[in-house]
């Protein structure tokens, strides 16, 4: 019996308040194969009610928001659901110290490390 071929759809979910990024990280991600953008929002209540409702595999999150904190996201996902893997993308570096101790698994200023968060969806979106 032959199987088939099944490689697995990274599911993702952004966080973000700023349009701009947000829109770029989606084109971005429309060209890496194996990708499901499962939400876009832009503050912490919308983001615990997809991570409780949704499979997600990949959060891409701003620590400031709008309304709430990414580090509270971080604290939930990583109590809740510690399969998914969590990514910091944020121009507030004096939280990379408490980020990385809360779990994140990749922290990245959004400055000048748009290639290293590039180059971690493609590795992840491959395994």
């Amino acid at each position: 019996m032959l199987e088939e071929n099944s490689s697995k759809t990274l599911n993702v979910l952004i966080v973000e308040d700023s349009y701009f990024f947000s829109r770029w990280l989606c084109n971005e991600l429309l060209n890496i194969g194996s990708i499901n953008i499962t939400a876009v929002v832009d503050n912490a209540h919308d983001a615990m009610k997809i991570i409780s409702e949704a499979d997600v595999d990949l959060a891409i999150v701003d620590v400031r928001l709008k309304e709430g904190l990414g580090t509270d996201i971080l604290k939930s996902i990583k109590t809740t659901n510690s399969k998914t893997k969590v990514i910091i993308f944020t121009n507030h570096a004096e939280f990379k110290k408490e980020c990385l101790k809360l779990g994140a698994d990749y922290f990245y200023d959004k400055s000048n490390e748009f290639d290293e968060l590039i180059e971690s969806i493609i590795n992840l979106s491959a395994r």
